[in-house]
């Protein structure tokens, strides 16, 4: 898998505070390798080795989570290639995934996934987070994660309407430092405010921003 590569994973999981147990670590850098080899057949990520994986996606993906305390289930919107819900399953192993994802090869390659990492606490829901497969979910989120899904304001809609109560919502929008007015009002729609937090990632040296919104009602 690449010494270096593990070398990285486990330098940015200790700067996260995250506990890089061996078990851990192998199991991210496992998915690593079974992504980017299900990548050539099927155009799942952009990155071209398992170094820009680590630090482009994992680590991308687990550096917001200690911002809040994440409640079952845990929802992940638009799930893609398993970023953010595959490393946060790793990470959280007490807590219960369920990965919302409409593409049928992006769906089928998380299916694929879960039982080779031995992930009991995942599952994989076939279906847009709007569509029949999953109505069931409306109002039942504990948290939703929702990482380069839909701008903003489609967003917030879309995933704040799968929390209940006093769940919260967590989007990953990069550069995207201030909500403008339809987004705030959105928000208040639900009796919550967007909570804007600049996010460091180990290894990169772009601004991630992570916004954060309560549901009250």
């Amino acid at each position: 898998m690449g010494k270096a590569s593990e070398d990285q994973l486990r330098r940015g999981l200790a700067e996260l505070r995250i506990d890089s147990a061996a078990s851990t670590a192998a199991k991210l850098l496992e998915f690593g390798s079974l992504l980017l080899e299900a990548n050539q057949s099927t155009n799942l990520t952009g990155a071209k080795n398992l170094a820009a994986i680590v630090g482009e996606h994992i680590l991308d993906s687990l550096a917001p989570l200690k911002l809040i305390s994440i409640k079952d289930p845990v929802i992940d919107v638009g799930s893609g290639a398993g970023f953010p819900g595959i490393p946060a399953a790793v990470v959280y192993p007490k807590k219960r995934f369920i990965l919302v994802e409409p593409r049928a090869k992006r769906a089928e390659f998380l299916a694929s996934v879960i039982p080779r990492l031995g992930l009991k606490n995942v599952t994989v829901v076939k279906s847009s987070a709007q569509g029949p497969g999953a109505a069931n979910l409306v109002g039942a989120g504990g948290s939703v994660l929702m990482r380069a899904v839909a701008p903003p304001a489609r967003a917030l809609q879309i995933g704040l309407r799968l929390l209940r109560l006093r769940g919260a919502l967590m989007l990953f929008e990069g550069r995207a430092a201030m909500p403008n007015a339809e987004d705030r009002a959105i928000a208040r729609r639900y009796g919550g405010l967007i909570q804007v937090r600049r996010i460091s990632v180990p290894g990169l040296t772009v601004t991630r921003h992570v916004w954060v919104v309560e549901k009250l009602r």
